[in-house]
This record gives C-alpha cells, sequence and structure tokens, in this order.
C-alpha cells in the first residue's frame, strides 16, 4: 500500500561500476604488474653500465617509481572506479619503459617493433588469459632471437635479458587493461538494462499502487490503518475521510486521543491493543461515534493484524460500516411491526367483542409505554365539530356503560356513551384544527393551555398527534408528562402507531355514520307511516267534523239566543272546531296539510308575536330576542311559522319552572357542501331561527325521539306530544331543517333553516268585511261518496236557493250527467273517491260540458291532489272540515269567477 515504506533500498549504478573496475583481481594484479615494473625498471637504472644520464639522476627517477607504486596502493577506492586511471598507469609506464630502455642505452629497432606487437596481440586477445599466453609465447621467442644473436657477437649484456620480462609485464598492463575496459563496457551495459529493467519495474509497481490505491479509496466503506505501537493513523481512505470529517493529511499520525474524548479513546485503544494481541481478525461490536460533519453514526468494524517479514504485527488494519441507516430503518420496522400488532390486537379485540372503547384502550395504553407518558387519551372526530373520547388515561373520562331499550316488548342492549370535548379552541383542538403535531414541553405558556377542560390534571409537557386517513383528520391521540419532556423521537413513534389507527378509526367513523343513517332511516319510516296512518285518520275525521260543524251551524241558525239548548250546541261545536285544530296539526306533521306559502321576513314573524310571547311565558321568564337586520326572506306560510314559534316558546316555558330565559335568535347561514348540522349535510343559503332557553335540558333518548308524534315528557293530561311533531312537520314541508341540542341541566336550543329566496316580501292584503252571503238559482252536480257530509251540503245549497243534483260516486254523477237534458253549472265533488277520482270525472265532464266550473274539496293534504290544474289555480279546492258559510262564500265565488 502506498504510504508504507520498505526496508530494501536499490544499489546505486555508481557503486556497481566502481565495484566492477576495483573489485579483486584487476586492482590487485594492476598493483602488482606495476611494482614489477618498478621494481625491473629501478634494477635497469641502477645496473646498466652504457647509460646516458647523469650520475644521480638515475636513483631520483628510482625514488620516483617506488614513490608511485606506494602512492597506488594508498591511492582511495573511489578513484579505481573512474574511468581513466587504469590506462594513464598503462601509458605511463610504458612511457617510462621507453625511455628507461632508450637511456640504458639498450634501444633498439626490433624491441620497439617486438615490444608494439606484443602490446597489440596483448590488446586483441579474446581473453586475459589468452593475452597472457601470447605475450609470454612472444617474449619467449624474442628472448630466444636476442640470446642468439648476441650470444654470437659477444655483445649481449644483462640489459639486454631485462627486456624480455620487462615485454611480459607491460603484455600483461595491456592485457590486464583490455580486459578491465572490456569487462566495464559489458558492466555498463549490463547496469543499463539493470536500471531499465528497474525502472519499468518501478512504473508497474507504481500503477500497481495506484490501481490498488484507487481502489481502497473508492470503497464504499472506511478503511483505515494504525501503526502497531504508536496505534497513530497511517493510511484513511476517501469513505473515512467523509465519515468522520477529517481530511487523510488532518488524520496521519494522530491517535484516538486527538480526536474523540478519553473515554471514547480509551474503549477504542483498548480494542485495538485486544485485536494485536490476538493475532486474528475481530469483529467489533457496533457503536455509535461522534463524527465532525453527521454527528453520532453508528458503525460496524472489522479489525486485522498486518505482519511485517518478521512475523510480528507492524500494522493494524480497520474496516468500518456505517450501518446508522439501515439500524435506525430496522428500528422503524420494529417498531412499525409492533404499531401493526397493536393495531392487529385492537381489531381482533373489537372483533370479538364489538368494544370500540377496548380496542381504543389497547391502542391507548401501548402509546403511553412507548412514550413513557403519564396519561392520556384517544377521540375520533365527530361532525360539527367535536371530539367524541373512546378512551383515557388518568384523566377519568371513560365511557358509562348504559342500557337502552328500544321499545315495542324489545328487549334492552347496553352501549357506551362516551364524554365529547366540544371546545376545540384549545391546545388539544390544535391537533385536530391545524392537522399537524403538537409538541409542546411547554404547554402552559401556550394560549390555548388556558381553554382546556377544568378536570384534567396539570399539564407539563403535551405531545398530540392527528389520526389521519388520507388527508382527512379522523381522530387524536394525546399523551402528556414525560420525565424529561417530548423529543422527535418519542413524536416519530407515535405518528407511526397512528398511521396505522387512522383507518382503524375512519372505519369505526363510517360504522357510527351507518348506524346513524340506518335509524335516520328507521325514524324516517316510522314516521312516514305515522303520517299516513295521521292522514287517514284525519281524512275520515275530517268528514264527521264537516257533518258536526255543519249540523250545529245550523241548529244555531235555528233557535233563539235564549234557548237552552243553545250552550249545549255551542259546546258541540267548539269541540268540532278544536277537534278541526287536531286534525290540522295530525295533517302538519304528517305533511299533508294545505299550506299558503308567502315570501316574508322571520324577523317580521318574531316581531309580531313579540307582544304576545312575553305574557305567555309569564314574568318569571326573561324573554330575549337577537335579530339579525340584514335577514334574508324565506318562502314559507306566516300563520304556520307562528304556529312553530309558539310551540317552541311553551316547551321553552316548560321547561324553566322556576325561572330563566328564552331567546330567539336570527341570523344568515352559508352552508358549504361539507357543512353537518346534527349529523345532516347541507349545503346552500339559509335563514336560520333559533329558541333557547335555560331550563332542565333532555338527555340523548329524550333527543333521539322529541320529534315523534303523541311522545311527551310531560305529565298525564298536560300535553298531546303533537306541538314538536307539528312543527317538525311544517318546517319540513317548507323545505327546512329543524335541530336540537341539548344537555341535562345546560338548556335546549332549537334551530331551524330556512332556504333563503331572493324575492322581496310580498305585501300583505287587507281583508274587508262583507255582509251576509248571497245565494243564487243556478244546478249544482254534487259528488261525495260520504253519506252524512253529502247530505249536509245538499240542505246547505239548497238553503241559498241551488238546484242540487246528488251522486254518491263518480259512475253515478256520469250517468245524472247524461241523462239530465238542462246545463249544470258547477261540478262540486270529493278529490278522492272509490272508483272514479273527482279529477278523473272532470276530465269526462269537461268535454260535452265546457261552461262547467270547478269545485274540489278534500280532507286529504295537497300532494294527494293529483291535478296539477288545482296546483296551477285553475280549480279551487275547499280544505275539510268547513262551515255552511264557508261554502257559500266559495260556491259563489266560483260561479261568479
Amino acid at each position: 500500500m502506498s504510504g508504507l515504506s520498505r526496508p530494501d533500498e536499490d544499489v546505486p549504478a555508481e557503486h556497481t561500476l566502481g565495484n566492477a573496475i576495483a573489485s579483486p583481481p584487476h586492482r590487485y594484479l594492476i598493483l602488482l604488474l606495476h611494482a614489477l615494473v618498478t621494481i625491473v625498471l629501478s634494477y635497469e637504472l641502477l645496473f646498466t653500465k652504457w647509460t646516458l644520464l647523469s650520475p644521480g639522476v638515475p636513483e631520483m627517477i628510482v625514488v620516483g617509481l617506488i614513490a608511485s607504486a606506494v602512492g597506488l596502493v594508498y591511492l582511495p577506492l573511489h578513484a579505481w572506479t573512474t574511468k581513466w586511471l587504469t590506462g594513464a598507469l598503462v601509458i605511463v609506464d610504458t612511457l617510462a619503459t621507453s625511455s628507461i630502455i632508450y637511456l640504458s642505452g639498450h634501444a633498439r629497432s626490433d624491441l620497439y617493433v617486438m615490444y608494439f606487437l606484443i602490446m597489440l596481440l596483448a590488446a586483441s586477445a579474446p581473453s586475459l588469459r589468452q593475452a597472457v599466453g601470447l605475450s609470454l609465447a612472444l617474449c619467449l621467442a624474442h628472448g630466444l632471437t636476442l640470446y642468439m644473436e648476441l650470444s654470437q657477437s659477444g655483445a649481449l649484456e644483462e640489459g639486454h635479458l631485462l627486456q624480455i620480462p620487462i615485454l611480459f609485464i607491460l603484455a600483461m598492463f595491456y592485457g590486464v587493461a583490455t580486459d578491465s575496459a572490456r569487462k566495464l563496457s559489458q558492466d555498463k551495459v549490463d547496469l543499463l538494462l539493470h536500471i531499465s529493467k528497474r525502472m519499468l519495474a518501478e512504473e508497474e509497481n507504481q500503477r500497481t499502487q495506484r490501481f490498488v490505491t484507487s481502489i481502497i479509496d473508492n470503497l464504499p466503506t472506511m478503511l483505515f490503518v494504525k501503526d502497531a505501537q504508536s496505534l497513530a493513523f497511517v493510511r484513511v481512505n476517501k469513505a473515512g475521510e467523509d465519515l468522520l470529517g477529517y481530511s487523510q493529511a488532518e488524520l496521519i499520525g494522530k491517535t484516538d486521543y486527538d480526536l474523540w474524548s478519553k473515554e471514547e479513546a480509551d474503549f477504542f485503544t483498548a480494542q485495538d491493543r485486544e485485536v494485536l494481541k490476538s493475532d486474528k481478525l475481530v469483529e467489533m461490536p457496533e457503536r455509535p461515534i461522534m463524527t465532525r460533519p453527521r454527528g453520532f453514526r453508528t458503525l460496524h468494524t472489522k479489525k486485522i493484524p498486518i505482519h511485517d517479514e518478521q512475523g510480528n504485527p507492524r500494522y493494524l488494519l480497520g474496516i468500518s460500516e456505517d450501518v446508522t441507516e439501515r439500524r435506525q430503518a430496522e428500528e422503524a420496522l420494529q417498531i412499525k411491526t409492533e404499531q401493526l400488532e397493536a393495531i392487529s390486537e385492537s381489531m381482533t379485540k373489537f372483533l370479538e367483542d364489538g368494544d370500540w372503547h377496548g380496542a381504543s384502550d389497547h391502542l391507548l395504553r401501548r402509546a403511553l409505554r412507548q412514550t413513557d407518558s403519564e396519561f392520556g387519551f384517544m377521540g375520533v372526530v365527530k361532525e360539527g365539530p367535536a371530539l367524541r373520547i373512546l378512551a383515557s388515561e388518568g384523566l377519568g373520562w371513560n365511557p358509562t356503560l348504559v342500557r337502552q331499550h328500544e321499545g315495542n316488548g324489545a328487549p334492552p342492549h347496553e352501549r357506551f356513551e362516551y364524554q365529547e370535548l366540544k371546545e376545540l379552541d384549545n391546545l388539544f383542538g390544535q391537533v385536530i384544527t391545524r392537522a399537524q403535531v403538537i409538541l409542546s414541553n411547554e404547554p402552559a405558556a401556550d394560549p390555548g393551555a388556558s381553554r382546556l377542560p377544568a378536570d384534567i390534571p396539570p399539564l407539563r409537557h403535551f405531545l398530540g398527534v392527528p389520526l389521519l386517513h388520507g388527508t382527512e383528520v379522523v381522530g387524536m391521540i394525546g399523551v402528556a408528562n414525560r420525565p424529561g419532556g417530548y423529543t422527535g423521537q418519542e413524536q416519530s413513534h407515535l405518528e407511526i402507531l397512528m398511521q396505522a389507527a387512522g383507518v382503524l378509526y375512519d372505519s369505526y367513523r363510517r360504522q357510527e355514520r351507518e348506524g346513524e343513517l340506518e335509524a335516520q332511516l328507521r325514524q324516517s319510516h316510522k314516521m312516514e307511516a305515522i303520517g299516513r296512518l295521521a292522514g287517514g285518520i284525519a281524512h275520515d275525521f275530517n268528514n264527521l267534523l264537516t257533518i258536526i260543524v255543519g249540523h250545529c251551524h245550523f241548529l244555531l241558525d235555528r233557535i233563539g239566543p235564549k234557548d237552552a239548548a243553545r250552550k249545549d250546541i255551542t259546546e258541540i261545536y267548539e269541540a268540532g272546531e278544536r277537534a278541526s285544530s287536531l286534525t290540522g296539526q295530525l295533517l302538519a306533521f304528517s305533511r299533508r296539510q294545505m299550506l299558503k306559502p308567502k315570501i316574508l321576513d322571520l324577523n317580521s314573524v318574531v316581531s309580531g308575536l313579540e307582544a304576545m310571547l312575553p305574557r305567555l311565558i309569564g314574568e318569571h321568564i326573561d324573554f330575549v330576542t337577537r335579530l339579525d337586520p340584514d335577514l334574508g326572506t324565506v318562502q314559507a306560510d306566516p300563520g304556520q311559522l307562528e304556529q312553530v314559534l309558539m310551540n317552541l316558546v311553551i316547551n321553552a316555558r316548560d321547561a324553566m319552572t322556576d325561572g330563566g330565559t328564552v331567546t330567539i335568535e336570527t341570523c344568515n347561514v352559508e352552508a358549504a357542501r361539507s357543512h353537518r348540522e346534527g349529523r345532516v349535510p347541507m349545503s346552500g343559503r339559509f335563514a336560520m331561527l333559533s329558541v333557547s332557553d335555560t331550563g332542565c335540558g333532555m338527555d340523548r333518548q329524550t333527543q333521539a325521539r322529541v320529534f315523534e308524534p303523541f311522545f311527551t315528557t310531560k305529565e298525564q293530561g298536560q300535553g298531546t306530544g303533537l306541538g314538536l311533531a307539528t312543527t317538525y312537520g311544517i318546517i319540513k314541508q317548507s323545505g327546512g331543517y329543524i335541530f336540537v341540542d341539548s344537555e341535562l341541566g345546560q338548556g335546549t336550543t332549537f334551530k331551524i333553516y330556512l332556504p333563503r329566496v331572493d324575492s322581496a316580501v310580498a305585501p300583505v292584503k287587507v281583508k274587508r268585511a262583507r255582509g251576509k252571503l248571497p245565494g243564487g238559482t243556478e244546478t249544482i252536480l254534487l259528488v261525495e261518496d260520504s253519506t252524512g257530509v253529502r247530505s249536509l251540503m245538499r240542505y246547505a245549497l239548497q238553503q241559498k236557493g241551488y238546484s242540487v243534483l246528488e251522486a254518491k260516486h263518480g259512475r253515478e254523477a256520469l250517468e245524472i250527467s247524461g241523462q239530465h237534458v238542462g246545463p249544470i253549472h258547477l261540478l262540486l265533488t270529493d278529490l278522492v273517491m272509490p272508483g272514479l277520482s273527482g279529477p278523473q270525472v272532470v276530465a269526462q265532464l269537461e268535454s260535452d260540458r265546457p261552461d262547467m266550473r270547478v269545485l274540489y274539496m278534500s280532507g286529504y293534504s295537497e300532494d294527494m291532489w293529483g291535478d296539477q290544474r288545482i296546483l296551477d289555480g285553475e280549480h279551487r279546492m275547499l280544505q275539510k272540515p268547513f262551515p255552511p258559510d264557508v261554502l257559500a262564500k266559495t260556491v259563489r265565488e266560483v260561479l261568479d269567477g
């Protein structure tokens, strides 16, 4: 690895070349040869008789030769590495030898020829051995020739014989010099090849090191190397630099004590020493470590010693993987698994016993354990909005088990009643209204803390998380008072739990909504059935009342004012009028009475009764009105609205036996498509009329039945139970809504919503009194299936001078019309009859008698009329019961057009 040095060092090229030149045997051989040359030449100078030198000079030359030999012995080693030393010695010795031979008087031409020939052969020989052999052979041959030549002439001297060793020594010089030069040249070539190979090896080594370095630096995990003795960093890769937040330059030479706290450094150092001692790969336990760029990170580390050539630990190699995200994901998965288990257990508990309280309590307890909270609650959002508390811990908001009776002999069943938080402008409500987590470790400083329920313990810390289904808030969970406060970790745990619980509680809301819709449907069917029964009773009863009231009217006209029977007849007449009012209430409840809607202002209805209502409720009750001056107009029957208002005020009075306050209020309401009132979706523009009291209030069971006919909480004989039923019918028939909101001991509020219209208020028509009603002589065809009613009407019409044709059903009316040859000016017919109905009789007669006028009568409501021309006002209608004078007046108006 780069950064780690090797103990081996390369030998310099100059040192190798010097060794080649100065190493034995060349160096010592040259010294020996030079010494022999010195000895022979010194002998030649000292013992030659025929010398050309002056006395004393030979001795000086000898001293110089000896000094040169001694100087070569003490010449520094590096001098022998030069390229010129051997050649210089050869040249100097050659020149010295030639000069001394010449000065000694022994110079001959053949000597120099032989001399240079020997030198040439010595220099050109392939090897030193061959050069020595050739030189020795030539020297011997020359010596033999010289001996033979000079010995014959008698001129042979000792100096001549010395020439032979001198030539041989010089030949050896040349051979050694040539061989040294040859070897030096080969050494140079070898050195150049060695250098070339070394350079190639170094380049390959550098490429390998760069490749290894690239691999190390591109490893996704941290790799580091420490010195085995000092435990200082000697190498860290790029991943390690990024993880720790230090550059390699900052880390090299530093120990753990330079980077982390003493406690952490002690721990890591002990680990490293243990790994070096074990001398094997060791996997370290995961541990968080403080890093400079990213805070605490969890590392999974493996460490192993690296040995030197002797097998001793030289370095410590470590590989560390950042497993923070993986551990966090595993922890989150584990938490989510636990949350899903909690949801599954809660759902299983609900499916087993249908107990939402038990299921919610299970989830709440799990949340309290996970967040280490002192108390908490879990609730689901109701329309309104309000928060229904399904489970609580430490708050006392637990549900109440009640027994509910369905009636009609059905066995009672048990159900829970839950506490509801209707005020959401506080710390708890912010979770719902903002649809976000509220984490407050100083909840007392929040402005909404002062509006929390008074019965909760003091809040030191609070964490509230909404239950979401998609983007809709379906509920919330709140936990409080965790030691040390809440952090993002507790928030994360609670959010994971709530993400799963949101689906569960959306199912709860759907189930509740479906149950309520089913109850509303049952109530609607029940009210519809009762309404039909009431309508049928009212129709038959109206026929009887028509007979009773009509005959009383005739009797009162016949007898005098002082007749003893007049009082009894008057009582019967008034009882019939009261019974007629009762049937009107039945029709109002069944929404089958005939309304006379007008464009009006609800404020004017209230103002018209404002003088009477305080006297109606009594002096012990305060009467307050708050009327919106910009209230929009509505279309309704003013007389029926007066009845509604009086019914509500009388009920408010009866709920405040000890006094109190009745408040009537009006305002405009813009209801969006998502607006709900009393769990009924509303959309549009409404004028709202509310009647509130401060009385005893109602429980939930009473509120559920308050609009049922004949249902009353008053004592026997104190009420019929039709007041609120009539009110309900009038408002529904007017296209509006009515809701009740009440709590025991908190009073009651009835809210009425009527659709606003853009028309102006209709002007009031002033009725003028008329005198005695006139009669006539026209012919009237009377069609009525009730014998008593038919007989009464025939008598009343005949009393006014009319000619009456009488039929008891539609078929008979057609037969009478066909047999009558004169005109029939008016057809007076019941609307609903067996066989042919009134409109069917009209349809068959009007083609033969186009000038005949039509007047209907009925005890049913307008939704049973069945003739659009009645609704359009083309044909008139008399609503039963009616007195004879009303009949006479209406008949005359129809005949007169």
